[in-house]
This record gives C-alpha cells, sequence and structure tokens, in this order.
C-alpha cells in the first residue's frame, strides 16, 4: 500500500513538475516574441525619425570629435573656459597610462 501512494505521489510530482516547466517556456516563449516585435517597432520608428532629420536637413548631422566629447562627458558644462579645462582634463587622464591600466 505504501509503495502504491509513493508512486502515485512521484507521478503527480512529475506531472505538476513538467507542466510547469511548459508553462514557463510558453511565458518566456510570449515574453520574447513581445520584445522582439518592440525592438522591430523601436527600429522602424528610429528609421522614419532619421529619414525626417535628413529630409529636413538634407544630410545627417553630425558633430566634430570635440563638440561631441563635451556634450558627451560634460552634458551639463555650458562655460566655454570650463569646457577646455575638462577637456584638458580628460586629455591629461587619457595620456596618463597608469590612469588606463586602472580603468
Amino acid at each position: 500500500m505504501q509503495h502504491l501512494c509513493l508512486l502515485a505521489a512521484v507521478g503527480v510530482t512529475r506531472h505538476k513538475s513538467k507542466e510547469l516547466s511548459r508553462k514557463q517556456s510558453q511565458q518566456l516563449e510570449l515574453l520574447e516574441s513581445e520584445l522582439r516585435k518592440e525592438i522591430r517597432d523601436g527600429f522602424a520608428e528610429l528609421q522614419m525619425d532619421k529619414l525626417d532629420v535628413v529630409d529636413s536637413f538634407g544630410t545627417v548631422p553630425f558633430l566634430d570629435y570635440k563638440h561631441f566629447a563635451l556634450r558627451t562627458f560634460f552634458p551639463e558644462n555650458r562655460d566655454a573656459n570650463d569646457k577646455n579645462e575638462s577637456l584638458t582634463a580628460l586629455d591629461a587622464l587619457i595620456c596618463n597610462k597608469s590612469f588606463l591600466v586602472t580603468v
């Protein structure tokens, strides 16, 4: 009798485990599908935005390295003297080998 109950318990446990695994797989596939759709939609939207920018300016606008670095590393800083000092400090860090090794 005990063996029969034990076998029934093992069978039920295995069945529930397989069912839970199948449900989790379905949920994961659904999430992946939604993520792929969001990525596709976002990419299409960015492409349309790019086309709008190109249509309004004639080309894709870009910044030279100095202005790109300023806006990337120091977005809030508006004073020109502070920008030049900051770029000089950044240049010193980039040229410092011990700094680069620790980074």
